[in-house]
């Protein structure tokens, strides 16, 4: 946690698994909007990726109902 800092020039790269507060807004939705504009592949693949992680927990349950 950063309080009472002034950012100048800042560039973050990587990827954001929560949040991300700037004077009290949370930017991930804009970060990943401007994201998906940029590279309109990227919103493809992460609905792709979502869905084999869901397979994949869904896999991991049964599994661990079983044993």
């Amino acid at each position: 946690m950063l309080r009472g800092v002034e950012l100048v020039a800042v560039q973050i790269s990587g990827e954001i698994h929560y949040k991300v507060i700037i004077n009290e807004v949370d930017v991930v939705p804009l970060v990943e909007t401007e994201l998906d504009r940029c590279y309109p592949e990227r919103s493809k693949m992460c609905a792709e990726v979502a869905q084999l992680a869901e397979r994949v927990r869904a896999r991991v349950r049964r599994r661990t109902v079983i044993a």
